[in-house]
């Protein structure tokens, strides 16, 4: 299973690098903290979960998603972001999950968990 995780923070991201290979050590993690170059490697690789923030200087989650979902529709996707102004208009993006920082080990092996039976 590939994830991939972006978020421009590189604290946020370490943390949800952390909290991932806790949670599931068999996974295949790829993180960026460039949105533009995530976007490019969601349109050359295959990508089952995409944790990713939703507001981005240059791509943002919505339009990572939205590229994602297009190549592969069943692929799974969190939002991991501060606030809760997002999560209405995440639903609609057929967002799969929409966790708030900062992660947490259980919460985000949760996700994972979902993906599996998703």
């Amino acid at each position: 299973m590939v994830v991939l995780a972006v978020d421009e923070d590189i604290e946020c991201l370490n943390n949800l690098k952390r909290c991932i290979k806790e949670s599931d050590n068999s996974v295949e993690l790829v993180t960026f903290t460039d949105s533009v170059l995530a976007l490019k490697y969601i349109k050359e690789h295959t990508v089952d979960i995409l944790f990713t923030e939703v507001r981005m200087s240059s791509v943002t989650g919505f339009e990572l998603t939205k590229c994602l979902k297009e190549k592969m529709p069943n692929a799974y996707v969190v939002f991991v972001t501060r606030t809760e102004e997002h999560a209405i208009h995440a639903w609609a993006a057929h967002v799969n999950g929409y966790l708030l920082k900062p992660v947490d080990l259980q919460r985000v092996r949760a996700e994972l968990e979902c993906m599996q039976v998703y």
